[in-house]
C-alpha cells in the first residue's frame, strides 16, 4: 500500500515481483485476504522449489544410466542431429559442444586378479577413471562411460568462458603423450595392466559411430593377445605368414587327441597352438573368432556326444563362455578356460570309463551265472557286450584281477558243489546242468579242480 498516486510506481512494483495491490481505503478483510493469498503463493513456490531440488537430486543419481543410454544411442542408430546431441549434453549437464570436434579413447583392464568380486572390479574401474581424469583434466573436458568390457571417453579441449585453452590438434597431441603415463600410474597404483586405444584426430560427433566400430575392431586385433598395449591410429596390419595354417587343421589334431583320451598330449598341443597364434600382437579379429569358434564347436560336439553337459555344469564352469568370445578378457584367460574344460572332460570320461568297465564285467558275470549249461566261449561272451574277444579278455582281467577262464571255472565248480549237495539230483544230471555232455569229461574236470571225483565229493559231504 502506498500513498503515491503515480501509476508508474505501481507498474514498477509489479514488475519487481509485487504480489498484488490495494486501493485505499481498504478494510481488514481485504488486507488479510490478500495477505493469505500471498502466503499460499509463497508456500506453493517453496513446494515447487523443493520438488525441483528432489528431481535434480534424483537426476544426478540416475545420471550414469542416462549418460550410458545417451552414448549407446549416439554410437548406435539413435541420434544423428547435432542439435539433439547438444540438447542431450545440456540435459546431462556436460560442458561439451556438439559443433566442436571430439576424439574417442577406449581402455580395458587386461587381466583381473582372480580373487576380486564384481564390486571390487567396479571400484577399481572407478579408481582407474579417476587416474585418467587427473592426467587429462588440465587440458580437456570429458564424457566417460562403461561400454561392454571397455571404458570409453569422449574428449574435447577444455574451455575458459567459452574459449578453448588449446586447439584440437594440441589437445590430441597432449592426450597422446599422456597415454603411457596413465598406463604406468594404473599399474603402479592399482597393480592392474591397462591397454588403451586412441582414435584418429578429432572427428565430428556424427562420425563417432563408425570411429567406435573401427576402434573396437582395432582393439580386438591388438588387445587380447598381449597386455598393456597402446594403439594410436594404427593402420590395418596383414596377417603374418605363420598364421596361414587354418584353425580347422589344428582342431582336427586336437579332436583326435580329445577323442582318444590322451590328456597330456592334448594339453600340450592346445598350449602350443595358442602360443603359435600369439606370435604377433596383431591378428585379424575375424581370424581370432575363427579360432575361438572352431575350438568351441569341438568342445561342444564332444560334450554332447559324451552327454557330459550336466557334469560340466556341476563342476561350476560356465558353458556359456563357449559362445561368448568377448567375455574372455584376453587369450591367456581363454586358454586357461579351455584347459580347465578339458581337465573336467577327461576326468569325467575316466570316471565314466571306470563305471562302464565295471558294468561290462558285472554283466558278463551275470550272463555266465545264468547260462552255465550253455555256450560260454570267449567269442560268445564278447558278442554279448559288443566287444572283441581279445579286448573283453584284457578288460575283465584288468578289472577283476583274474581271467575269464578262471572265473568260469570258479562258477562251474561252485554250482557243481551246490547241486551235488542235493541227494535227489543224480551226478549225471549235475554234469548236464553245467553244460558237460560227456560225464567222463565232467568227472575229470571236477577232480582236477577239487581233488576228488563228483561222487567222492558227495560221499564226503554226507
Amino acid at each position: 500500500m502506498s500513498g503515491y498516486a503515480d501509476f508508474a510506481f505501481l507498474q514498477g512494483a509489479l514488475r519487481q515481483g509485487a504480489y498484488d495491490y490495494l486501493l485505499k481505503p481498504a478494510d481488514e478483510d481485504a488486507i488479510f485476504g490478500l495477505m493469505e493469498g500471498a502466503v499460499e503463493t509463497i508456500e506453493r513456490e517453496i513446494d515447487e522449489m523443493e520438488m525441483m531440488a528432489k528431481a535434480k537430486a534424483q537426476l544426478l543419481s540416475a545420471q550414469p544410466l542416462l549418460l550410458q543410454d545417451f552414448v549407446q544411442r549416439l554410437l548406435g542408430p539413435g541420434i544423428d542431429s547435432l542439435a539433439d546431441i547438444q540438447e542431450q549434453l545440456n540435459f546431462l549437464d556436460r560442458p561439451m559442444r556438439s559443433d566442436n570436434a571430439v576424439m574417442l579413447m577406449m581402455a580395458r583392464i587386461d587381466r583381473w586378479p582372480p580373487h576380486l568380486t564384481s564390486n571390487d572390479r567396479l571400484l577399481l574401474e572407478y579408481a582407474c577413471n579417476n587416474i585418467m581424469l587427473e592426467h587429462l583434466s588440465p587440458v580437456s573436458q570429458r564424457l566417460a562411460v562403461k561400454m561392454e568390457t571397455y571404458m570409453l571417453w569422449m574428449i574435447q579441449p577444455a574451455e575458459d568462458n567459452g574459449v578453448p585453452l588449446r586447439d584440437a590438434g594440441q589437445t590430441y597431441l597432449y592426450v597422446k603423450e599422456m597415454l603411457e603415463k596413465i598406463q604406468v600410474s594404473v599399474r603402479q597404483i592399482l597393480n592392474l595392466p591397462l591397454s588403451i586405444v586412441l582414435s584418429r584426430p578429432m572427428k565430428n560427433w556424427r562420425c563417432l559411430r563408425s570411429e567406435y566400430r573401427s576402434m573396437s575392431e582395432l582393439f580386438s586385433q591388438g588387445i587380447g593377445l598381449e597386455e598393456e598395449i597402446i594403439l594410436v591410429d594404427v593402420p590395418p596390419v596383414d596377417r603374418p605368414p605363420e598364421l596361414d595354417k587354418r584353425p580347422q587343421e589344428a582342431v582336427f589334431a586336437l579332436q583326435t587327441l580329445l577323442e582318444s583320451g590322451e590328456t597330456e598330449a592334448f594339453k600340450n598341443e592346445l598350449i602350443d597352438y595358442f602360443r603359435h597364434t600369439q606370435k604377433t600382437v596383431f591378428v585379424d579379429y575375424t581370424y581370432q573368432q575363427e579360432v575361438y569358434c572352431s575350438l568351441g564347436a569341438m568342445f561342444l560336439a564332444y560334450i554332447n556326444k559324451k552327454r557330459l553337459v550336466n557334469e560340466v555344469k556341476e563342476s561350476g564352469l560356465d558353458l556359456a563362455l563357449l559362445s561368448d568370445f568377448k567375455a574372455h578378457v584376453n587369450w591367456d584367460e581363454l586358454l586357461d578356460y579351455f584347459v580347465k574344460l578339458s581337465d573336467i572332460l577327461f576326468r569325467q570320461m575316466e570316471m565314466k570309463k571306470t563305471d562302464q568297465k565295471q558294468h561290462i564285467v558285472d554283466y558278463v558275470d551275470r550272463y555266465m551265472i545264468r547260462n552255465l549249461n550253455g555256450d560260454l566261449s570267449l567269442q560268445q561272451l564278447a558278442k554279448q557286450v559288443h566287444l572283441s574277444p581279445y579286448y573283453l579278455s584284457r578288460l575283465y582281467h584288468s578289472e577283476k584281477g583274474y581271467t575269464l577262464a578262471e572265473r568260469l571255472i570258479e562258477l562251474k565248480i561252485a554250482k557243481a558243489k551246490q547241486l551235488l549237495g542235493n541227494d535227489f539230483i543224480k551226478v549225471q544230471q549235475v554234469s548236464l546242468e553245467l553244460g558237460f555232455e560227456n560225464f567222463s569229461y565232467f568227472s575229470k574236470y571236477f577232480k582236477k579242480h577239487v581233488g576228488m571225483t563228483p561222487q567222492e565229493y558227495r560221499d564226503h559231504a554226507r
